[in-house]
């Protein structure tokens, strides 16, 4: 089954040893909450407690199935930590399409899209943007009709229309399935 992997890059250089910061990465819950019915295996890692030699391991070992990375990152710390995910993404297969979003990519698309380890960015909320970009990628249709994304196109970087905000009461139920949420709880 191809798989559809999310990243949650560590918001500081630290694996789980600072629990009094982490929470869970609900941008990325969120996110994939659209596309939970698609028929893709869809597997979260979070940074805080799976350090690059567990992640590099099991992503290798998946890198013929791998269908889209997803990376979601604020501005800060964390972009270093995204980059070096994505540069590891890149070294397995320069055709596995790696979508940024989170607050950084929102807010400087351009800037985003301008790095060679990105190929789309969620501009705003998630949920059907994400499922908006698997189907486009899906069925082999042109990204430009998907709303709230930018992208790349024979060197040009194209944004989309806006994608209107959705109420909150309408978002697609959160799939806290696909982590361990007692890793989250503070002593």
């Amino acid at each position: 089954m191809k798989k559809i992997v999310v990243f949650n890059p560590s918001p500081r250089g630290y694996n789980g040893e600072d629990r009094n910061f982490i929470t869970p990465p609900l941008s990325l819950l969120v996110a994939v909450s659209g596309i939970m019915d698609l028929p893709y295996e869809k597997v979260l890692i979070d940074e805080v407690f799976e350090p690059e030699q567990e992640y590099g391991a099991k992503l290798t070992s998946m890198k013929d199935d791998l269908f889209l990375v997803g990376i979601t990152t604020m501005t800060g710390h964390q972009i270093g930590n995204a980059v070096r995910f994505a540069s590891f993404i890149r070294s397995l297969s320069k055709d596995i399409p790696i979508v940024w979003g989170g607050y950084h990519p929102s807010a400087l698309p351009e800037q985003t899209l301008a790095d060679w380890r990105v190929d789309i960015v969620c501009i705003g909320q998630g949920a059907q943007t994400m499922r908006d970009i698997v189907l486009a990628l899906q069925d082999k249709t042109d990204l430009s009709q998907v709303k709230g994304i930018g992208f790349k196109r024979s060197g040009e970087i194209i944004i989309t229309e806006q994608r209107p905000i959705m109420n909150i009461n309408q978002l697609p139920q959160i799939p806290y399935e696909l982590i361990d949420l007692n890793k989250y709880i503070s002593d």
